[in-house]
C-alpha cells in the first residue's frame, strides 16, 4: 500500500524559478529496527553524510530542515562546510501550514534514508508525496520503488552521489516537464480516491 495524499489539499504550485532542493528530516532519532538478527539504523545522518559532496555537484542550493541542535558545532559545520543550507524543523515546519508553505516554496525534494536502503523496502515517504503533490520534483535515494512505480521524471532515484547529481541535472534540464510529471504521478498512484480504496478492498470492505 502506498501513502495517500488529499490532492484538493495540495493543489499543483506555479513553477518554481527560484528555490532550493530541500527535504524535512530527523537528522538524529532514538529508533531501531531489527530484521533477521540484523540491526537498522534509522537515522538518516548516514544517508546525507555519505553524500555529504552532492551541493557542490549540482547548480542548485540544497537545504536541509534538520534537528541539529546549536551546541552540535562540529556536525554543524560539516554540513555548512559542504555547502549544505541548514534551517531548524521546528520553525520551517511548526504547524501544518508552516509545513506546507515550505514544501510548496521549495523547488524540489532531496533525500536519503539508509535503513529503506538496506531493508530495500520499497518505501516513499509521505512527506514526498506532499512535494510531488505540489508539483514539485523529487530526487530520493534508491530504496527499491522503482520497480512498482510508472517511470516518471517526477521522481526518480539514485544510489551514488555522481548519480544524485546527473538526476537532479536531468530534473533542470526540463523542468516543466519534471513538475507535470510529479502532480501527474501523484494523481496516478498517490491520491487518496486510488489508494483508499484499494486498502478497503485488502482489509474485505
Amino acid at each position: 500500500m502506498w501513502p495517500s495524499v488529499h490532492l484538493a489539499s495540495w493543489p499543483v504550485q506555479a513553477l518554481a524559478e527560484n528555490g532550493r532542493y530541500t527535504t524535512i528530516t530527523q537528522w538524529w532519532t532514538t529508533q531501531y529496527a531489527f530484521l533477521d538478527g540484523e540491526v537498522y539504523d534509522c537515522n538518516k545522518r548516514e544517508g546525507f553524510v555519505r553524500h555529504i559532496d552532492l551541493p557542490r555537484r549540482v547548480g542548485r542550493e540544497l537545504e536541509l530542515a534538520a534537528n541539529v541542535h546549536p551546541a552540535e558545532t562540529e556536525e554543524r559545520e560539516l554540513i555548512a562546510r559542504h555547502g549544505w543550507r541548514l534551517v531548524e524543523p521546528a520553525v520551517v515546519a511548526r504547524t501544518p501550514g508552516d509545513f506546507q508553505r515550505y514544501v510548496r516554496a521549495s523547488r524540489g525534494e532531496v533525500s536519503a534514508k539508509p535503513a529503506y536502503v538496506k531493508a530495500r523496502s520499497g518505501w516513499v515517504s509521505d512527506r514526498t508525496i506532499c512535494f510531488l503533490a505540489s508539483g514539485r520534483p523529487c530526487v530520493v535515494e534508491d530504496v527499491g520503488a522503482a520497480r512498482h512505480l510508472p517511470e516518471s521524471l517526477g521522481l526518480t532515484f539514485f544510489a551514488e552521489t555522481d548519480e544524485a547529481a546527473q538526476r537532479i541535472a536531468e530534473v533542470e534540464a526540463d523542468y516543466a516537464r519534471a513538475s507535470r510529471d510529479a502532480r501527474r504521478l501523484a494523481e496516478d498512484v498517490f491520491d487518496s480516491r486510488v489508494v483508499l480504496p484499494k486498502l478497503l478492498a485488502h482489509c474485505g470492505i
